[in-house]
Parts: C-alpha cells; structure tokens; sequence
C-alpha cells in the first residue's frame, strides 16, 4: 500500500489517539526509539504534528536525539526532518 493511501486509511484512529494526551507518549516513545522508520514517519504524520506542546515536551528528548543522531533509515524517510519540525513548534 502506498504512503498517500495508509495516510487516508488511518485519520479517525489517528484524531483519536491525539486526543489522549500524556497518556500516548509512552507509545510513541516505543516508536520512536525503534527501529522501523516507515513507523516513524507515520507517527510523525498522523499523531505527533498534531500533539499539543506540552505532549511534545514530554517527547523533546527522544526528537533531538532523531534530529541529532538519525539512522541512515531515519535520513531515508525523513524522519530526521520531522522531528526537527516538531522541535521547532516547541520551541517557538
């Protein structure tokens, strides 16, 4: 299945999950400390552009780290690029 099609499949869970607050961090972290960068750019995609910052706070570390320290994955994807956009929403 292509990016632009999973994007379309998943909104209504994805609104879902960013309505949950804090409590979906320790998810995300799990995802972002991973290996399987589609699974971080989706999670970029569809929660983490639309958390609250005080959610992103919580997640602050673990995005300069991606921003910092990506893998060659990460750079493939973007995910590098994602997370360096999520940190300048919070610091701005």
């Amino acid at each position: 299945m292509d990016r632009g099609r999973q994007l379309a499949f998943c909104p209504t869970p994805a609104r879902f999950l960013v309505t949950l607050g804090t409590p979906i961090v320790d998810p995300l972290l799990r995802v972002l400390r991973g290996k399987d960068s589609s699974q971080k750019y989706f999670c970029f995609q569809l929660i983490v552009e639309k958390l609250s910052v005080e959610v992103l706070r919580a997640l602050e570390n673990d995005l300069q780290r991606l921003v910092d320290r990506p893998s060659k994955t990460d750079q493939l994807e973007g995910v590098d690029e994602l997370a360096r956009e999520a940190l300048q929403r919070l610091h701005s």
